[in-house]
């Protein structure tokens, strides 16, 4: 049942939050001409209502509420000199504290910037996207089909996907610059990735972006879902995330060895920003993504193909409504097998007031995820599950 006493209590704790916020902007201090130290953080809390148990079938909760911390991290950005910086990011959303973000950057030139330490890898345009500015409530799912955020199914046959999950400890080249009267930026990686105990070589995790902006550049390492009508462009991204022997495949026959399981990721993206002469703003992405483990039957339900796509249309009053539709056909015979996800449909519809851009915004929205494989919620096995969501986001 709805309490309306908690939602209330929710209100006035995050109205609270996000004013804070919108006064404290993020820390510059100076340590000399060429140095300096910044301060940051990023807070994003949801209030969720979960519709279960949809067909009656199973015991449980008709309906069960939640409160989220989604993302609750500090942040240091350190100057060296003019070439060099360091960056550390916590998060203390779970139980404990842990550092999910650690590198150093050399920038020897536009063109040539090296990331070295725990970081995102470039596998698709969402994982090159801040969580900062995010707009349709969160990421679309299928940005978890790459490696380091689970491939698919967050455990590939038992074994964890990168042991930093999202992260990836590794080297980045990365260059960005003008080409003509538009612009290009790409990313060439090698990571850690995940070592399989059956075998017997040291395998690397290997990542190749590129991305074409035309009109306004995208000039940074990290993308926005929506730059609010600052921005007038239109990005074509290509990424490319693979690494052999990530897990291995029982043997066809009784006593061979265990065949080893190698994984490739391709993904394309459409990325459109076009305001207007009042401050109005459309946005629209579309990301297509391809799974492959080589069609090895204990992996096929997380083999397969998917696509998502997502559009907003920003008022210069503060407010954009939004939607998000994807989908992911598996390549499995019956589209989905034992507890790996399999095919599945999901959207999201709602809006966003922006209380202070990117800095502090509130979110509604309605979700709905139909799933071939039923999903754990509230103790009931589902295969829909409808969500509202109430999310107050702040950072700097």
């Amino acid at each position: 049942m709805f309490n309306f006493k908690s939602f209330a209590a929710l209100m006035v704790l995050l109205i609270i939050v996000v004013a804070a916020g919108s006064a404290m902007a993020g820390a510059e201090i100076a340590v000399n001409d060429h140095s300096s130290i910044n301060l940051g953080y990023r807070l994003q809390t949801y209030w969720q209502s979960y519709d279960t148990n949809l067909d009656e079938d199973s015991p449980g909760y008709e309906t069960m509420t939640n409160f989220k911390l989604r993302r609750a991290r500090f942040r240091l950005k350190g100057n060296v000199n003019e070439k060099v910086f360091v960056f550390f990011q916590t998060d203390v959303s779970g139980k404990d504290m842990k550092m999910i973000d650690a590198f150093v950057t050399y920038k020897a030139s536009p063109w040539f910037n090296f990331y070295m330490g725990r970081n995102m890898a470039p596998s698709s345009r969402q994982a090159t996207t801040t969580s900062g500015a995010l707009m349709a409530l969160d990421r679309p799912l299928q940005t978890a089909n790459a490696l380091n955020w689970g491939a698919g199914g967050g455990v590939l046959n038992g074994i964890p996907a990168t042991p930093d999950a999202v992260r990836d400890n590794g080297l980045t080249l990365f260059g960005s610059g003008p080409v003509g009267d538009n612009s290009l930026k790409y990313y060439l990686g090698i990571y850690n990735g995940v070592q399989d105990a059956t075998s017997v070589d040291d395998k690397d995790h290997f990542t190749f972006r590129a991305q074409y902006n035309l009109w306004d550049a995208e000039a940074g390492y990290y993308n926005s879902s929506n730059y609010l009508g600052k921005k007038k462009t239109l990005g074509i991204g290509f990424s490319y995330d693979t690494q052999s022997s990530v897990g291995s495949s029982a043997a066809a026959t009784p006593g061979d060895p265990n065949v080893l399981v190698d994984y490739t990721m391709m993904a394309a993206d459409l990325f459109l920003e076009l305001p207007n002469s009042k401050g109005n703003a459309l946005t629209a992405e579309f990301g297509w993504n391809s799974l492959d483990f080589g069609d090895t039957v204990d992996f096929m339900a997380n083999q397969g193909t998917g696509y998502y796509g997502q559009a907003g249309y920003y008022l210069a009053s503060g407010f954009q409504p939004w939607f998000l539709y994807e989908a992911f056909s598996s390549d499995a015979a019956d589209n989905a097998d034992g507890n790996t996800p399999g095919s599945y449909t999901a959207f999201r519809v709602g809006a966003t007031y922006y209380i202070d851009g990117q800095h502090a915004n509130v979110k509604l929205a309605y979700q709905s995820r139909t799933s071939d494989v039923p999903m754990d919620v509230g103790g009931t096995e589902e295969d829909t599950v409808n969500t509202i969501t109430l999310g107050f986001f702040t950072t700097y």
